[in-house]
Formats: C-alpha cells, structure tokens, sequence
C-alpha cells in the first residue's frame, strides 16, 4: 500500500457503478465500499475494488485508517498493515 491523495483519484458515481456491476445492496444499511481506501492506494474501480459493506462498519473503518496515516507524505509506502475483525463491539 501507499499513501495518496484520495481526492486526485475519486471519481463519480462509485454507487451507481457498483450497483450496475454487483446489483443493489442485499438490503437498506449498506454502503458502497472501497475494499482498498483511496488514501492507501485503493482503486476508485468498483470491479476490482468495490464491494457492499454494512453502514456502520464502513463509516467508522475509513475515518480510522485515514487518521492513521493524514500526517504521513504522499508516496510513504506501508509494508506491516495489520487487519482488526470486528467481533460486534
């Protein structure tokens, strides 16, 4: 992974696009997702990189990750990530 500015790679209509590509959401309180975060070198590119993710785990997990590396400069490579489940609470 590597840092980027996430806002020199968003597009439009990511949403829309996965819904062509995937279907709607299995159900209300599911969000577009980037498995990859854009401010990590993610794709804005919903077949190789998009999938439907329960609201509340995708609106705390981007904020989180970005937290963690808004003060690192762009091109800073990351090699060691470690992954946290979410076990409900």
């Amino acid at each position: 992974m590597i840092r980027t500015d996430p806002k020199t790679v968003r597009g439009s209509g990511f949403r829309k696009k996965l819904t062509k590509e995937q279907g709607p959401p299995p159900s209300d309180g599911f969000d577009a997702d980037h498995k990859v975060e854009l401010c990590v070198g993610g794709a804005d590119c919903t077949s190789s990189n998009g999938q439907w993710l329960e609201s509340g785990p995708n609106r705390s997990s981007g904020p989180k990750i970005y937290n963690k590396v808004k003060e690192d400069p762009l091109g800073t490579v990351y090699d060691k990530v470690k992954l946290e489940e979410n076990n409900g609470g």
